[in-house]
């Protein structure tokens, strides 16, 4: 199997595309991630071996940087960079907001809803 001027030892056990356009080609031991695969030379992105099991599968996880391995033994992560769509939610007051501030936040929605009149202070 040939990709650009890259030739692959072995079958391709393997394809799969993230939501960017990368290319994830995968055969017993080597996974390797190309990109830039409308122009007519596609770019070697990155490379990664596998040490003592097969690689079986491989898929790119939906808006984030990972590609998923299944091997002969179990499952592996790989990071990819810019692999995923960066998406958040953006009608969320504060997407980055830690527990404490999303336990004040409805808090504070709860006793919005209350009359004015309703509440005393002693």
């Amino acid at each position: 199997f040939t990709l650009g001027s890259g030739t692959f030892g072995g079958a391709v056990c393997s394809m799969s595309f993230s939501q960017t356009g990368l290319l994830s080609v995968c055969n017993s031991h080597m996974v390797r991630v190309f990109r830039n695969l409308n122009h007519s030379e596609p770019e070697l992105y990155l490379k990664h071996r596998i040490i003592g099991e097969d690689i079986v599968s491989a898929q790119f996880r939906p808006f984030e940087d990972f590609c998923i391995l299944g091997r002969s033994g179990g499952i592996s992560t790989l990071v990819v960079p810019g692999a995923g769509k960066a998406h958040f939610d953006s009608f969320a007051d504060n997407p980055f907001a830690t527990k404490g501030q999303k336990r004040e936040s409805i808090v504070k929605s709860v006793l919005d809803k209350i009359p004015a009149d309703t509440l005393s202070i002693d």
